[in-house]
């Protein structure tokens, strides 16, 4: 088999063979610089005037993702900012909960797999990390050969999007595919050749008995309600 046809099916494939996941990310965000001001009011009705978008400097900013995976259908993510829980998605079979500081609570069913289910699970719960196949359509991949990441042999790709937003859209991702079960262990967001978002996995495991506890729709602040959203 090509180092294509090799890369393609571990990506098609990923998770087929695991019967549990662990692993901890740290997600990097560089923003871009903008130079545009807008013109915004307060709650109060003052005029303020702010830069819209990252602003002309932006600063980089760190979060820590978490992510237990129970086949086949049990998730559970946390994402950390400066160490406080900012948001978090749990599945369990067909019932889903999202945490936000910010948003609260949403609670939901997933459509054929409960019979009063209205949505599907929120993006938060489906990350390319632990289903890789979903990029297989959106993107172009190149082998770049194998090397090692966190104690595990890797895959290394090149990608470009199979339909760029225009002529000028210098987009372009690296990836590295842990090479046994495809999991998407190190991505880097490169516009111009330039790196402005990077996932990098910190500590990975596969096959360890994880909590039922985990997996319970219970947002930090108590108990999902019954009432489901969207």
């Amino acid at each position: 088999m090509s180092e294509l046809g090799e890369l393609l099916e571990l990506i098609h494939n990923a998770h087929a063979r695991v019967s549990t996941f662990e692993a901890e990310y740290r997600d990097w965000i560089n923003p871009r610089p903008s130079l545009e001001l807008s013109l915004e009011r307060s709650e109060l009705g003052e005029a303020e005037i702010q830069w819209h978008g990252a602003g002309p400097f932006p600063k980089p900013h760190v979060a820590t993702r978490r992510i237990w995976l129970r086949a086949p259908r049990c998730v559970r993510i946390e994402i950390e900012d400066d160490e406080q829980l900012v948001r978090l998605g749990v599945r369990d079979g067909s019932r889903w909960l999202r945490w936000d500081r910010v948003d609260g609570v949403t609670v939901g069913d997933i459509p054929g797999l409960s019979d009063g289910g209205r949505a599907g699970a929120p993006p938060l719960l489906a990350p390319p990390l632990i289903q890789p196949a979903q990029l297989l359509a959106a993107l172009w991949f190149e082998p770049r050969g194998k090397d090692a990441r966190a104690g595990r042999q890797i895959l290394a790709a090149r990608a470009r999007p199979r339909h760029p937003l225009s002529s000028a859209d210098g987009l372009g991702y690296d990836f590295e595919f842990d090479a046994e079960h495809g999991t998407i262990l190190h991505r880097t967001t490169l516009d111009g050749g330039v790196p402005i978002r990077a996932t990098e996995v910190l500590h990975v495991r596969y096959g360890h008995s994880i909590d039922p506890a985990r997996f319970e729709l219970v947002a930090p602040d108590g108990p999902a309600s019954p009432v489901e959203g969207v």
